[in-house]
């Protein structure tokens, strides 16, 4: 997350809802030209939070409710007093629950003016951090009447000025799926990480090795322990020498 990005002039969704709703929102193989393939990619984009620009703020269809880490509400200079306490509990998908610090309205900009919208998101604040800062669910998404697109790594949404983006960072999403893999708790989560840009396609940190299981390094014969239990056998290497 950088510093604050200074006073914001773009169009807020209030203002004129009409102007942006004949707006068709489409994707070509233009939107793909920049994206590395082949890819899985999460979207994981930025956008200005309360005048922060804000990275590592993954766009999830699958959420109910958009999500700020404390941490990164600290980094930005807002209080913990400023949330609304709740005590009602988010639930995953693995019916595990977590119980939030609060809730807090924030403005929030997506988009580059021209074509730029501010809206006001109220996000859930949840406790430390995570190999993300923020979550976009439904509600952002609905609100901005958003489209999104993995395959172009991409959110559209209307604007009074035609259509607005919001583009996915290939690098910070490789490398926040690895973060995840490897835990994020585990040493070595805050090592200072340099990106060549011109080699950036070469990386896939997902990519994970074959496992290679045990198996006997020669062949095994059977031998039976037991006379009234014909099932009952050890296998062992045929190469072993007897001993007396």
């Amino acid at each position: 997350m950088t510093g604050d990005a200074g006073t914001n002039h773009g169009t807020r969704m209030n203002e004129n809802p009409s102007a942006v709703s004949s707006i068709d929102l489409a994707f070509s193989e233009d939107d793909a030209n920049r994206v590395h393939f082949p890819h899985n990619d999460a979207l994981v984009v930025e956008a200005l939070i309360e005048n922060h620009t804000v990275c590592l703020i993954l766009v999830d269809n699958g959420s109910s409710v958009d999500l700020l880490y404390s941490d990164c509400l600290e980094k930005m200079g807002i209080p913990k007093e400023q949330l609304e306490r709740t005590s009602r509990p988010l639930y995953g998908f693995t019916g595990d629950s977590v119980i939030p610090q609060g809730t807090i309205r924030l403005p929030i900009t997506a988009g580059e003016k021209p074509r730029q919208i501010i809206m006001m998101a109220s996000f859930v604040v949840l406790k430390g951090g995570s190999q993300y800062n923020a979550v976009i669910g439904r509600p952002t998404l609905q609100t901005l009447r958003a489209v999104t697109s993995i395959y172009h790594q991409k959110v559209k949404f209307p604007t009074p000025n035609g259509v607005g983006e919001m583009k996915s960072n290939h690098y910070e999403s490789r490398v926040a799926y690895s973060d995840a893999l490897r835990g994020y708790d585990q040493p070595g989560r805050q090592e200072t990480r340099m990106v060549n840009q011109g080699a950036v396609e070469d990386i896939d940190l997902r990519v994970l090795k074959e496992a290679v299981w045990s198996q006997p390094v020669e062949q095994l014969v059977e031998i039976q322990v037991d006379e009234d239990e014909p099932t009952k056998v050890l296998k062992i290497g045929s190469d072993l020498t007897p001993t007396t």
